[in-house]
């Protein structure tokens, strides 16, 4: 008998949401380059209320030498 691997959807076929790809150094911060301190927050609660789901980071490491 063959076996089928079958993955259920991840979401319902309706199911619509918003968001945007950024990265966290393009944030503000008293550093000069972005981190995940007082901004950060003050960021989601704005993408909160103008109703985007999903912030999709780009990878976190070292920006220079």
């Amino acid at each position: 008998m063959k076996e089928t691997n079958r993955l259920a959807p991840l979401f319902p076929s309706e199911y619509r949401a918003a968001g945007l790809l950024q990265h966290v150094t393009s944030l503000p911060s008293p550093y000069g380059i972005g981190d995940l301190g007082s901004a950060a927050f003050s960021w989601f609660k704005h993408l909160h209320d103008a109703s985007q789901s999903w912030w999709q980071s780009l990878p976190l490491g070292w920006t220079g030498y």
